[in-house]
């Protein structure tokens, strides 16, 4: 399944006769910082950081990869070995509806794999990883990219949550 999204990105990518003719290709979140508010309130409110790399296609289109770190509250029964972070990779696509030079409203996809395994204090081994898809909406201004997500696993025991966001990109900016 991995080989098959990957060689679909890749033909996109490269048998493609558009690019972006009005925006630079390579796009890099360098930062990205949100608020999370996970549907199980016994998690409480808290942090997640991320990085994503997209490549815009045309001036509408564009694909990316974001890994994501999330900093829960306890996500299990007993507490866990070092910091309780969940991890997500997943693979994006955006299209861009309005865009007025350098700032630019989108609506997004993002499909890939929720990563919450731990070992407890007593050296149980707890979590897994699943599989999930991530809808989202935002607004590039500048260099800041602003966004609300809702990541959705399809697993009881993984929490979905909203993220509100903002993030610091480089590169992707229009043409001078």
């Amino acid at each position: 399944m991995k080989n098959l999204v990957f060689t679909i990105m890749l033909c996109v990518l490269f048998v493609s006769n558009t690019f972006a003719q009005s925006y630079k290709p390579f796009e890099w979140q360098v930062f990205g910082f949100s608020f999370l508010n996970p549907e199980n309130n016994d998690l409480g409110n808290t942090l997640t950081f991320d990085t994503e790399l997209r490549f815009h296609i045309n001036d509408k289109f564009s694909l990316g990869v974001k890994h994501e770190w999330q900093f829960f509250t306890p996500l299990f029964d007993e507490p866990v070995r070092g910091l309780g972070v969940t991890t997500a990779y997943s693979l994006t696509g955006e299209y861009y509806f309005s865009n007025n030079r350098n700032k630019r409203a989108f609506v997004g996809l993002g499909i890939g794999m929720f990563n919450n395994e731990a070992t407890t204090e007593s050296g149980v081994d707890v979590g897994g990883t699943e599989l999930g898809f991530t809808p989202r909406i935002g607004y590039r201004f500048g260099l800041l990219r602003f966004n609300a997500a809702y990541n959705h696993t399809f697993a009881e025991d993984f929490p979905n949550y909203l993220t509100l966001g903002v993030g610091v990109t480089l590169g992707g900016r229009m043409r001078k």
